[in-house]
Protein backbone atom coordinates (compact mmCIF):
# COMPACT_ATOMS: atom_id res chain seq x y z
CA UNK A 1 0.00 0.00 0.00
CA UNK A 2 1.26 3.32 -1.06
CA UNK A 3 2.23 5.38 2.43
CA UNK A 4 -0.34 8.57 2.89
CA UNK A 5 1.25 11.25 4.97
CA UNK A 6 -1.30 13.33 7.07
CA UNK A 7 -1.32 15.43 10.64
CA UNK A 8 -3.46 14.75 13.49
CA UNK A 9 -4.35 17.13 15.96
CA UNK A 10 -2.88 16.60 19.39
CA UNK A 11 -5.71 14.72 21.51
CA UNK A 12 -6.08 17.07 24.26
CA UNK A 13 -6.84 19.74 22.11
CA UNK A 14 -9.51 17.59 20.06
CA UNK A 15 -11.02 17.20 23.27
CA UNK A 16 -10.95 20.28 24.48
CA UNK A 17 -11.71 22.63 21.63
CA UNK A 18 -14.33 20.39 18.90
CA UNK A 19 -17.81 21.04 19.43
CA UNK A 20 -20.10 19.39 15.96
CA UNK A 21 -23.55 20.62 16.93
CA UNK A 22 -25.02 19.39 13.92
CA UNK A 23 -24.16 15.76 12.85
CA UNK A 24 -26.41 13.48 11.83
CA UNK A 25 -25.53 9.85 11.92
CA UNK A 26 -26.95 6.61 10.55
CA UNK A 27 -27.02 4.06 13.35
CA UNK A 28 -27.69 0.02 12.39
CA UNK A 29 -28.87 -1.46 15.65
CA UNK A 30 -26.43 -4.41 14.70
CA UNK A 31 -23.26 -3.94 12.27
CA UNK A 32 -22.77 -7.37 12.26
CA UNK A 33 -25.46 -9.24 11.06
CA UNK A 34 -26.61 -12.62 9.29
CA UNK A 35 -29.01 -13.47 6.23
CA UNK A 36 -32.36 -12.79 7.15
CA UNK A 37 -32.03 -10.06 10.04
CA UNK A 38 -33.85 -6.98 9.99
CA UNK A 39 -31.60 -4.42 9.56
CA UNK A 40 -33.13 -1.58 11.51
CA UNK A 41 -31.28 2.09 11.93
CA UNK A 42 -31.73 5.07 14.26
CA UNK A 43 -30.95 8.25 13.18
CA UNK A 44 -28.90 10.65 15.50
CA UNK A 45 -28.01 14.08 15.98
CA UNK A 46 -24.99 14.46 18.06
CA UNK A 47 -21.93 16.17 19.60
CA UNK A 48 -19.11 13.92 19.27
CA UNK A 49 -21.36 11.35 20.38
CA UNK A 50 -22.42 13.00 23.31
CA UNK A 51 -25.64 14.72 23.68
CA UNK A 52 -26.85 12.27 21.18
CA UNK A 53 -31.00 12.58 20.19
CA UNK A 54 -32.72 10.25 18.02
CA UNK A 55 -34.69 11.40 15.41
CA UNK A 56 -37.49 10.31 13.54
CA UNK A 57 -37.49 10.08 10.00
CA UNK A 58 -38.31 13.22 8.21
CA UNK A 59 -39.56 12.49 4.34
CA UNK A 60 -39.75 16.39 3.62
CA UNK A 61 -35.99 16.88 4.65
CA UNK A 62 -34.71 13.44 2.56
CA UNK A 63 -33.93 13.82 -0.53
CA UNK A 64 -32.28 9.95 -1.19
CA UNK A 65 -32.29 6.82 1.29
CA UNK A 66 -31.20 4.13 -0.41
CA UNK A 67 -29.58 0.77 0.21
CA UNK A 68 -26.68 -0.60 -2.02
CA UNK A 69 -26.00 -4.83 -1.35
CA UNK A 70 -25.16 -7.37 -3.98
CA UNK A 71 -24.65 -5.39 -6.53
CA UNK A 72 -28.19 -3.78 -6.38
CA UNK A 73 -29.75 -0.50 -5.44
CA UNK A 74 -32.64 -0.43 -2.62
CA UNK A 75 -35.12 2.51 -2.04
CA UNK A 76 -35.20 2.86 1.05
CA UNK A 77 -37.33 5.97 0.56
CA UNK A 78 -40.53 3.94 -0.10
CA UNK A 79 -39.87 1.14 2.87
CA UNK A 80 -39.24 4.26 5.90
CA UNK A 81 -42.11 5.59 7.24
CA UNK A 82 -42.80 9.62 8.17
CA UNK A 83 -42.14 10.04 11.58
CA UNK A 84 -40.74 6.45 12.22
CA UNK A 85 -38.50 5.56 14.82
CA UNK A 86 -35.73 3.43 14.19
CA UNK A 87 -36.37 4.97 10.93
CA UNK A 88 -36.02 1.55 8.80
CA UNK A 89 -36.55 -2.04 9.15
CA UNK A 90 -35.61 -4.14 6.25
CA UNK A 91 -34.77 -8.00 6.26
CA UNK A 92 -31.66 -8.24 4.48
CA UNK A 93 -31.78 -11.35 2.13
CA UNK A 94 -27.98 -11.61 1.09
CA UNK A 95 -25.11 -11.98 1.95
CA UNK A 96 -21.72 -9.65 1.98
CA UNK A 97 -21.17 -5.70 2.71
CA UNK A 98 -23.96 -3.48 2.57
CA UNK A 99 -23.92 0.56 2.60
CA UNK A 100 -26.95 2.76 3.26
CA UNK A 101 -26.81 6.33 1.69
CA UNK A 102 -29.12 9.27 3.09
CA UNK A 103 -28.98 12.36 1.46
CA UNK A 104 -30.72 15.73 3.88
CA UNK A 105 -31.67 18.67 2.41
CA UNK A 106 -32.79 21.31 4.49
CA UNK A 107 -34.05 24.92 3.17
CA UNK A 108 -31.73 28.44 3.90
CA UNK A 109 -32.12 29.28 7.86
CA UNK A 110 -31.35 32.57 9.24
CA UNK A 111 -29.01 32.18 12.37
CA UNK A 112 -27.13 34.41 14.54
CA UNK A 113 -23.74 35.37 13.45
CA UNK A 114 -21.47 34.19 15.96
CA UNK A 115 -23.04 30.84 16.64
CA UNK A 116 -22.57 30.73 12.55
CA UNK A 117 -18.41 31.80 13.23
CA UNK A 118 -18.24 29.80 16.57
CA UNK A 119 -19.09 26.54 14.59
CA UNK A 120 -16.97 27.52 11.49
CA UNK A 121 -14.09 27.76 14.37
CA UNK A 122 -15.12 24.43 15.99
CA UNK A 123 -14.38 23.28 12.30
CA UNK A 124 -11.26 24.46 12.35
CA UNK A 125 -11.98 27.09 9.26
CA UNK A 126 -10.37 30.28 11.16
CA UNK A 127 -9.97 32.25 8.69
CA UNK A 128 -13.36 32.21 7.44
CA UNK A 129 -14.68 32.53 10.85
CA UNK A 130 -13.14 35.87 11.13
CA UNK A 131 -14.26 37.05 8.21
CA UNK A 132 -18.15 36.34 9.70
CA UNK A 133 -17.50 37.58 12.57
CA UNK A 134 -16.46 41.19 10.49
CA UNK A 135 -19.31 41.30 8.72
CA UNK A 136 -21.80 43.90 9.50
CA UNK A 137 -25.02 41.99 10.39
CA UNK A 138 -26.18 40.04 13.12
CA UNK A 139 -27.48 37.08 11.46
CA UNK A 140 -26.46 35.12 8.40
CA UNK A 141 -28.65 32.67 6.22
CA UNK A 142 -27.14 29.19 5.87
CA UNK A 143 -28.17 26.47 3.50
CA UNK A 144 -27.54 23.31 5.15
CA UNK A 145 -26.69 19.07 2.96
CA UNK A 146 -25.61 16.31 5.07
CA UNK A 147 -24.71 13.10 2.93
CA UNK A 148 -25.26 10.00 5.30
CA UNK A 149 -23.59 6.70 4.58
CA UNK A 150 -23.04 3.56 6.91
CA UNK A 151 -21.54 0.30 6.59
CA UNK A 152 -22.86 -3.40 7.80
CA UNK A 153 -21.40 -6.85 6.93
CA UNK A 154 -23.97 -10.32 6.47
CA UNK A 155 -22.24 -13.05 7.56
CA UNK A 156 -19.19 -12.38 5.13
CA UNK A 157 -17.11 -9.24 4.14
CA UNK A 158 -17.54 -9.68 0.59
CA UNK A 159 -18.07 -6.86 -2.17
CA UNK A 160 -16.31 -3.67 -2.54
CA UNK A 161 -19.30 -1.13 -1.80
CA UNK A 162 -17.13 0.53 0.56
CA UNK A 163 -15.36 2.18 -1.56
CA UNK A 164 -18.35 3.33 -4.30
CA UNK A 165 -18.51 7.08 -5.10
CA UNK A 166 -22.39 7.82 -4.78
CA UNK A 167 -21.54 11.36 -6.38
CA UNK A 168 -22.16 13.14 -3.19
CA UNK A 169 -21.16 17.38 -3.29
CA UNK A 170 -19.21 16.48 -0.30
CA UNK A 171 -18.48 12.59 0.30
CA UNK A 172 -15.94 10.17 2.01
CA UNK A 173 -14.94 6.57 0.78
CA UNK A 174 -12.94 4.01 2.22
CA UNK A 175 -9.91 2.58 0.48
CA UNK A 176 -9.79 -0.67 2.62
CA UNK A 177 -12.57 -2.75 3.59
CA UNK A 178 -13.27 -2.17 7.45
CA UNK A 179 -14.52 -5.77 8.10
CA UNK A 180 -11.07 -7.63 6.62
CA UNK A 181 -9.16 -5.70 8.79
CA UNK A 182 -6.97 -6.82 11.61
CA UNK A 183 -6.02 -5.28 14.83
CA UNK A 184 -3.32 -2.25 14.13
CA UNK A 185 -3.85 -2.81 10.23
CA UNK A 186 -4.32 1.01 8.53
CA UNK A 187 -7.41 1.90 6.61
CA UNK A 188 -7.11 5.09 4.26
CA UNK A 189 -10.08 7.10 3.62
CA UNK A 190 -10.68 9.83 0.36
CA UNK A 191 -12.85 13.31 0.75
CA UNK A 192 -13.80 14.51 -2.39
CA UNK A 193 -15.84 17.84 -2.98
CA UNK A 194 -18.00 18.13 -5.95
CA UNK A 195 -16.18 15.04 -7.35
CA UNK A 196 -12.56 16.45 -6.88
CA UNK A 197 -9.87 15.60 -4.02
CA UNK A 198 -10.32 18.00 -1.34
CA UNK A 199 -6.91 18.41 0.33
CA UNK A 200 -6.27 20.43 4.00
CA UNK A 201 -9.42 19.22 4.97
CA UNK A 202 -10.22 18.63 8.69
CA UNK A 203 -11.85 15.03 9.20
CA UNK A 204 -12.52 13.68 12.36
CA UNK A 205 -12.72 10.29 13.57
CA UNK A 206 -14.42 8.92 16.58
CA UNK A 207 -14.26 5.34 17.47
CA UNK A 208 -17.08 4.48 20.52
CA UNK A 209 -16.63 1.75 22.40
CA UNK A 210 -18.88 -0.36 24.42
CA UNK A 211 -17.58 1.02 27.62
CA UNK A 212 -18.87 3.97 26.43
CA UNK A 213 -15.65 5.81 26.17
CA UNK A 214 -15.13 8.11 23.12
CA UNK A 215 -11.71 8.25 21.18
CA UNK A 216 -11.28 11.38 18.55
CA UNK A 217 -8.85 12.82 16.47
CA UNK A 218 -8.68 15.03 13.96
CA UNK A 219 -6.68 14.29 10.62
CA UNK A 220 -5.94 16.86 8.04
CA UNK A 221 -6.24 15.67 4.57
CA UNK A 222 -3.25 15.75 2.16
CA UNK A 223 -3.46 17.31 -1.35
CA UNK A 224 -4.95 13.88 -2.72
CA UNK A 225 -7.80 14.43 -0.22
CA UNK A 226 -6.36 11.14 1.88
CA UNK A 227 -6.45 10.43 5.60
CA UNK A 228 -5.16 7.23 7.28
CA UNK A 229 -5.69 5.93 10.06
CA UNK A 230 -5.35 2.37 12.50
CA UNK A 231 -8.01 0.46 13.70
CA UNK A 232 -7.17 -0.18 17.44
CA UNK A 233 -10.04 -0.41 19.27
CA UNK A 234 -13.65 -2.51 18.83
CA UNK A 235 -16.40 -0.10 18.39
CA UNK A 236 -18.25 2.11 16.60
CA UNK A 237 -16.13 4.52 13.73
CA UNK A 238 -17.00 7.70 12.54
CA UNK A 239 -15.36 9.61 10.15
CA UNK A 240 -16.69 13.09 9.42
CA UNK A 241 -16.62 16.54 8.12
CA UNK A 242 -18.00 19.94 7.28
CA UNK A 243 -17.27 21.92 4.42
CA UNK A 244 -18.32 25.42 3.79
CA UNK A 245 -18.39 27.84 1.11
CA UNK A 246 -19.71 31.30 -0.15
CA UNK A 247 -23.51 30.74 -1.09
CA UNK A 248 -23.99 30.95 -4.73
CA UNK A 249 -27.97 30.92 -4.40
CA UNK A 250 -29.64 33.80 -4.15
CA UNK A 251 -31.25 33.06 -0.68
CA UNK A 252 -28.34 32.11 1.64
CA UNK A 253 -25.00 33.71 2.21
CA UNK A 254 -23.25 30.70 3.04
CA UNK A 255 -23.42 26.59 2.40
CA UNK A 256 -22.62 24.41 4.70
CA UNK A 257 -22.26 20.27 3.46
CA UNK A 258 -21.64 17.73 6.29
CA UNK A 259 -20.52 14.13 5.31
CA UNK A 260 -20.57 11.25 7.59
CA UNK A 261 -19.62 7.40 7.20
CA UNK A 262 -20.28 5.19 10.52
CA UNK A 263 -19.26 1.32 10.18
CA UNK A 264 -17.72 -0.78 13.06
CA UNK A 265 -14.48 -3.03 13.84
CA UNK A 266 -14.11 -6.30 16.03
CA UNK A 267 -11.25 -9.01 15.52
CA UNK A 268 -13.80 -11.60 15.92
CA UNK A 269 -16.26 -10.13 14.07
CA UNK A 270 -19.32 -9.65 16.62
CA UNK A 271 -20.04 -6.60 18.97
CA UNK A 272 -23.26 -6.09 21.25
CA UNK A 273 -26.49 -4.28 20.01
CA UNK A 274 -25.96 -0.28 19.60
CA UNK A 275 -28.02 0.37 22.85
CA UNK A 276 -24.85 -1.13 24.38
CA UNK A 277 -23.13 2.13 23.26
CA UNK A 278 -25.55 4.32 24.73
CA UNK A 279 -27.36 4.66 21.03
CA UNK A 280 -31.15 4.02 20.94
CA UNK A 281 -33.53 3.16 23.59
CA UNK A 282 -36.19 1.12 21.71
CA UNK A 283 -34.13 -1.81 20.91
Amino acid sequence: MKLRYWFVLPLLFVIGFISWSDDYILVPENFFMHKGDSLNVHLFTADAFDHVKELRYEKATTDKFALYDDGKIADMKSAAKDGAKPILGYKMNTNGLAMLEMVRNYPPDDIDRVDFATDLESEGMVALSDKVNKIGQNRVGVKYTYYLKSLVMVDKPNGNIYAKELNHDLEITLKENPYKLSYGDNETAQVKFKKKPLGNAKVDLLIKTSSGKVYPQRFVSDADGYISFSVNREGIYLLRLAYVEPSKIKTADYEKWGAAFSFAFSNNGTLPATKEFGLGTTH
